[in-house]
């Protein structure tokens, strides 16, 4: 027992241990038929829009590039906006042609292919 203020109070008494659950087995690497991100497979997934644009906010994408962007509406596929307000879709084709035509610099194709997507058709 220990007494606080006026009162005297019982102490709490340790109750059972939880039970433990076993840990998982980690899953091997090797073997699966899905493609990987970026592991130098022929058929590498394009990174998602949401990493290549905390590059942007980081200053580790090329100072061309303004933003990423997801699809907006379905149908619509992943894009990237420059500071000249073209922008290109991740499979290569222009996003808004009323912008104007898309010139990419080496740095910025090199960026886009790095991450799986495509340059410019």
């Amino acid at each position: 027992y220990y007494y606080s203020s006026s009162k005297e109070v019982a102490k709490p008494q340790p109750g059972p241990k939880p039970s433990m659950k076993p840990r998982r087995k980690a899953k091997s690497k090797g073997g699966g038929t899905k493609a990987k991100r970026n592991s130098g497979a022929k058929t590498k997934l394009p990174d998602s829009a949401g990493s290549m644009q905390r590059e942007v906010q980081k200053g580790q994408a090329p100072k061309d590039v303004k933003r990423v962007d997801g699809p907006h509406h379905p149908g619509q596929k992943p894009h990237v906006h420059f500071k000249d307000k073209t922008s290109l879709n991740n499979d290569g084709t222009i996003h808004d042609a009323h912008n104007g035509i898309l010139k990419p610099t080496n740095k910025v194709l090199e960026w886009l292919i790095k991450h799986g997507w495509k340059g410019k058709k």
